[in-house]
């Protein structure tokens, strides 16, 4: 598995940066065990962490709510760690219950990083085989007690959790592998690399929609407000968004290139002439990086990739977008930008 970390620090807390460019797969927590028991180990690891971006063709972010997630399902296997140790001395013995000793151990100590869920649903199955076992065969219960005990640990520690409350009435059926539960969890804010700006990825199911309109052919905005609250959000989804992966490739890779290219002084004084500037450089690149990387580029998509180019290099990013809303009088971007929430009148 060919991926790297890193810690970067913000405020009192920190990031994890996981750089999974050569991860062949999606690297979200929610669709992958392998990102999500890397998480959960460095969480356990540092609990002041308090922020994930993972690094692919598009950053992928998750916030607050995803590392309280991710903390509750660590104090569980801290918890659970600290008194496995001892339990391996079973196996080391004659051991009528050597199976399902060793079955039940994997399922803490190692696939419990991967699953959480499904592993709290195995250890369930198991006891319910374990007391069957007994019930058949009296003389395994002194055997059985120890595991009993550390059964009766893990899944009273794992109820506990203010979690548990959401997802107890999806663990009925529940098999295992089948991550679905783990996107109800999960809400990844997947964007473009090169937007900086923190984003809501998309609108809550439990959203009173209010009202949506576009502002031109490729941006749409909804607005809506939460439950119990009174402020209203404004949710805006412009084009680059909606880039496949080889066009997001290709402005990164633009991108790149454009970093290389100092504008003369006087260049700064006429925004126009700037903003021609680059579109030509901007084309020639785009060509060239089509021609080299295989991918057809029509002159409507190199016009879209350009537009999204010149929007994050010389101007304000997804703000432009939001300035030609005629509903929007003001816009107020609180410091430090990129952290607190952007305000709109």
């Amino acid at each position: 598995m060919v991926i790297r970390t890193s810690v970067e620090y913000i405020g009192s807390g920190k990031v994890l940066i996981i750089d999974a460019k050569e991860y062949p797969k999606l690297a979200t927590i929610e669709d992958d065990p392998n990102i999500m028991s890397l998480c959960i180990q460095k969480i356990s690891e540092d609990p002041t962490i308090i922020e994930i971006n993972i690094e692919q063709e598009e950053l992928i972010s998750y916030y607050e709510d995803t590392i309280m997630i991710l903390k509750q399902f660590a104090d569980v296997y801290l918890k659970i760690k600290q008194i496995l140790r001892e339990y391996y001395s079973y196996l080391l013995s004659a051991n009528p219950l050597f199976h399902e000793y060793k079955n039940i151990l994997d399922v803490l100590d190692r696939e419990y990083l991967y699953d959480p869920i499904g592993a709290y649903v195995k250890v369930k199955r198991w006891y319910r085989r374990l007391n069957l076992l007994i019930s058949q065969n009296p003389n395994l219960e002194r055997s059985a007690i120890p595991l009993i005990q550390l059964i009766s640990t893990f899944v009273n520690t794992f109820e506990s959790l203010s979690l548990y409350e959401y997802i107890k009435d999806f663990i009925p059926g529940y098999k295992i592998g089948d991550r679905s539960i783990y996107k109800r969890l999960f809400v990844a804010d997947i964007k473009p690399k090169f937007i900086s700006i923190k984003y809501l990825s998309k609108i809550p199911e439990d959203a009173e929609i209010i009202e949506t309109y576009s502002i031109d052919n490729e941006t749409e905005v909804t607005i809506f407000r939460k439950p119990n609250e009174i402020i209203r959000y404004y949710y805006i989804f412009p084009e680059e968004y909606k880039l496949y992966e080889e066009e997001l490739m290709l402005i990164n890779k633009a991108r790149e290139v454009l970093i290389q290219y100092q504008p003369k002084r006087e260049d700064y004084l006429d925004p126009e002439r700037l903003k021609e500037i680059y579109e030509k450089i901007i084309d020639n690149i785009l060509i060239s990086l089509s021609k080299t990387y295989n991918v057809v580029l029509t002159q409507n998509k190199i016009k879209k990739l350009r537009s999204v180019l010149i929007r994050y290099t010389i101007g304000f990013g997804i703000l432009e977008k939001v300035a030609k809303d005629e509903n929007v009088q003001d816009i107020f971007v609180n410091p430090p930008p990129g952290t607190n929430p952007i305000s709109l009148i």
